[in-house]
């Protein structure tokens, strides 16, 4: 019996190792929604090459978002640790004094839409830089507990919000190639013992002959 016991507690432990994952994500959706005249609603998505455009005067607001798809976390997950990292950049270098931005994280659909501008977000954070002097500023914030409340939603996708909070604050890009979300986490997927295998090649796993267990 005794080795029954040990044998359940290094295979709840082999369990648990299997099921740890971990990944980079990378964009899969991004945008650049328009707001003019300012009303806090979307009116149309900025061309290319301006999908990361940031800009907010009196009279307009471009926010910039991007998508992951973060399907593979299952439901049931526990998020161990979770970054949100980028950097944005000048896009012309007036001087518009100090621009701060607020960074959020929201449930995303794997689709751009004009409702993103205003869809409910969690902020997790804020970053600013003052050009001409200064060309871009990176940001990093931890997520996890972001994350972990969208994975256990259901959520497949996870949208990052970029909103300008300084006015006038123009023009600016969000980095996308440069902007990803690290994530990881355990649960989901689990590993039986071997009972048959151990370290030895064709010798049993765990000192049970055989691979097979008995009351001795």
């Amino acid at each position: 019996m005794r080795a029954v016991a040990v044998l359940a507690a290094v295979g709840s432990v082999l369990g648990l190792a299997c099921g740890a994952s971990g990944d980079v994500f990378t964009w899969q959706i991004k945008a650049s929604i328009h707001d003019a005249p300012r009303d806090g609603v979307g009116d149309s998505f900025n061309a290319s090459p301006f999908e990361g455009l940031l800009r907010q005067t009196s009279t307009q607001e471009d926010r910039a978002v991007l998508e992951y798809d973060v399907s593979v976390i299952p439901t049931g997950a526990t998020i161990t640790s979770a970054t949100l990292a980028g950097r944005v950049f000048v896009n012309n270098a007036f001087d518009n004094g100090l621009r701060t931005f607020d960074f959020s994280l929201y449930q995303g659909n794997g689709v751009a839409d004009l409702s993103d501008f205003e869809i409910a977000s969690t902020v997790v954070g804020s970053g600013s830089y003052a050009p001409p002097t200064q060309t871009s500023f990176t940001f990093s914030f931890d997520v996890a507990a972001q994350v972990q409340s969208l994975i256990s939603g259901g959520a497949a996708w996870i949208g990052v919000k970029c909103d300008p909070t300084s006015e006038p604050n123009f023009p600016n890009i969000l980095g996308d190639d440069e902007t990803t979300l690290t994530i990881e986490w355990t649960g989901g997927a689990t590993c039986d013992p071997d009972l048959t295998t151990g370290a030895i090649p064709g010798q049993p796993g765990f000192g049970v002959p055989n691979g097979v267990l008995n009351n001795d």
